[in-house]
């Protein structure tokens, strides 16, 4: 009887066993986990183990992650995965990131947008992009740096860098260097330029001084540090292209990274859109090594339904890592750095050994909560570290710097008072970490939240931000979704730009008109209503207050001071006119055109001071002038003579 009973055990337990799926490289019910896999390319079958993501999971969280937290550092990979753990989650495995110059100076050489933040970049090859929401693609990126000063972006207050975080010798270079780098800083003789909070602090000769709150550009370019004057502010921004790898760089095709969370570059493309690429001489890259040699390779991809996979072959070509990556089910596919490079990171042990220390890495980061997803003006903002809802006070705590760096505010500290200061416009807050107690404008107030530390990291209530800085708050509880509205001025004057574009002046000018309630300082929108009504309305008495409230920001805008003398002589006032014209020609030189101004007042019926008109139609000739104003100077001359 018991040897019957134990037979069936048997056959029950053996009918089970033959009836589970064989799963054993996967972690059942696990967002991720590794698998053994026998895949089938051109030259023959290969064993490989592939690490994978479910990224349909919003607890994954996807991240390129710098050794040491810096740029030109290098580090062990398993070092670098287990430097992403903190109390928002847990980091349990990654792949080697980008090429860089292991022999050397260990600088990168790809593109590395952390947190929605470009930190380096490279544009040939490809990229990995991972959007707030865990959609990925591999894009042929072209990043430009578009630098602005006094707080406008076009000529002549624009400015230009070949890179980030990215050491030249070359006398042509424009650099600029973030409190991230931590790469070569050799004796030289570039022009130093060091903003902090926005502001320019310092200009000088060989330093390589970081600011902690800012950061530094090296050039040698004059037409780039004159733009730079001390007391003004400064800052730079990023704009992204479809790369067409040719000497332009790209043909103006923009690509929308505004969702983009995380970006490595390295390439070539693999697969995309499902259809295998692996042209690496089409991307930039001459090496032999990527384009036609078989080595270790490290590929990361995306199948349709939002798995991402990472994984290191032996003796491949890069052609063949992309029959591997399709017979994986990978939709978009791209190579990293490989040989010594290659390493692979999972659970606490490697499933590849790379050959040396590392720069960065891809890292699969398992979050406690779902996250949170906070839009700016419909904008999705990123942070370092997570919002996260403080369940002792029941109330939604974001980080302190990057909520309001994103305001455009300049956040400081106060060691006189051991305070936190914050500016924007013309409200400033004093904060103490767990204290309630605020200061505005120097006045006591009282949050219903203290400042909180965590993770090295100051955190306030969300709701502070309106509550200072105006606005609205909305929770949307379904998606998790935290929608802020606030004045911004950059936003108001993108869409003044576009009223202007569609000819819509009246709009345009009543958008401008706030952005100067909001912020009475801002140049850019007191430029654009001086010329509005100088030439659109025309209103001249307007025209000339713009043009004068500009003269007072930037009384060193030679284009705005003739502006400004014209405006006057339109105006018929001729001794302003000829007192701007005379300044417009101390600040420019070499042209005549403030000679000539003051040489058609004195002619002006109302003065007729002829003697005074030949005088200065005769020094704007020795000066450059337009054909007509130089035939109209010479009649006058030749009439009056």
């Amino acid at each position: 009887m018991k040897s019957q009973q134990a037979m069936r055990i048997l056959f029950v337990t053996l009918f089970v066993i033959i009836s589970i799926p064989f799963t054993s490289p996967v972690q059942a019910q696990s967002s991720v986990w590794k698998e053994n896999r026998t895949v089938t390319y051109t030259g023959g079958n290969k064993n490989i183990s592939v690490l994978w993501a479910d990224l349909k999971d919003d607890k994954i969280r996807i991240d390129a992650v710098l050794a040491r937290g810096k740029i030109g550092a290098t580090d062990a990979l398993s070092t670098i995965v287990q430097s992403a753990s903190n109390s928002d989650g847990t980091a349990v495995g990654g792949i080697n990131g980008t090429f860089f110059n292991a022999y050397a100076d260990m600088q990168p050489s790809g593109t590395l947008m952390l947190d929605g933040e470009v930190l380096h970049m490279a544009n040939t090859g490809s990229v990995l992009a991972i959007s707030g929401d865990n959609t990925v693609s591999v894009d042929p990126l072209f990043v430009k740096i578009v630098g602005g000063t006094n707080g406008q972006w076009d000529w002549p207050y624009s400015w230009y860098s070949w890179n980030i975080n990215h050491y030249y010798s070359d006398s042509a270079a424009t650099m600029i260097f973030t409190p991230e780098y931590a790469g070569p800083r050799p004796s030289h003789d570039f022009t130093s330029i060091e903003v902090d909070k926005g502001v320019v602090i310092k200009k000088s000769t060989g330093s390589f001084n970081i600011p902690v709150d800012g950061f530094l550009v090296l050039t040698k370019d004059v037409n780039v540090s004159k733009v730079f004057e001390i007391g003004k502010t400064a800052d730079y921004k990023t704009e992204y292209y479809v790369n067409n790898y040719t000497t332009t760089g790209h043909a103006g095709v923009s690509l929308d990274y505004d969702n983009i969370r995380t970006v490595i570059g390295a390439g070539p493309t693999l697969v995309k859109n499902g259809k295998l690429k692996a042209d690496a001489g089409a991307e930039g890259f001459t090496e032999g090594k990527i384009t036609s040699s078989a080595a270790t390779r490290s590929l990361i991809g995306i199948t349709a339904d939002n798995r991402l996979g990472m994984t290191v072959v032996s003796g491949v070509t890069v052609k063949q890592l992309g029959e591997i990556a399709l017979s994986l089910g990978m939709v978009e596919a791209m190579n990293l750095d490989g040989g010594g490079s290659s390493g692979l990171y999972y659970n606490g042990s490697y499933m590849t050994t790379p050959g040396r220390l590392l720069s960065n890495a891809v890292v699969i980061k398992i979050l406690n909560e779902s996250p949170m997803t906070i839009l700016l003006n419909n904008k999705p903002l990123f942070f370092d570290t997570e919002p996260y809802v403080n369940k002792s006070y029941n109330r939604t705590l974001v980080p302190l710097r990057g909520i309001t760096e994103a305001l455009g505010a300049s956040v400081g500290w106060n060691a006189a008072t051991s305070s936190i200061t914050i500016t924007r416009s013309d409200t400033k807050l004093e904060l103490k970490v767990g204290s309630a107690s605020v200061l505005v404008n120097g006045k006591s107030e009282m949050m219903d939240v203290p400042v909180l530390l965590k993770d090295s990291r100051t955190y306030v209530p969300l709701r502070f931000i309106t509550q200072y800085f105006g606005g609205d708050v909305k929770w949307i509880q379904e998606s998790k979704t935290v929608e802020l509205t606030i004045n911004d001025t950059t936003q108001w004057i993108e869409q003044a730009k576009q009223y202007e574009a569609a000819n819509q002046y009246e709009e345009a000018e009543q958008k401008y008109k706030a952005i100067l309630e909001m912020d009475a300082n801002n140049i850019f929108a007191a430029k654009r209503l001086a010329v509005i009504y100088a030439s659109l309305s025309p209103d001249k008495i307007n025209a000339i207050k713009y043009y004068e409230k500009v003269y007072e920001l930037d009384p060193k805008d030679a284009a705005n001071v003739a502006s400004l003398a014209w405006a006057y002589y339109d105006n018929m006032q001729l001794e302003k006119a000829i007192d701007m014209f005379l300044i417009y020609n101390e600040m420019v030189p070499s042209s005549g055109v403030g000679y000539y101004g003051a040489a058609v007042c004195y002619s002006h019926y109302q003065k007729n001071d002829i003697n005074s008109a030949v005088k200065y139609y005769q020094l704007a000739l020795k000066k450059a002038l337009a054909p007509a104003q130089i035939d109209f100077a010479m009649k006058y001359i030749t009439k009056h003579e």
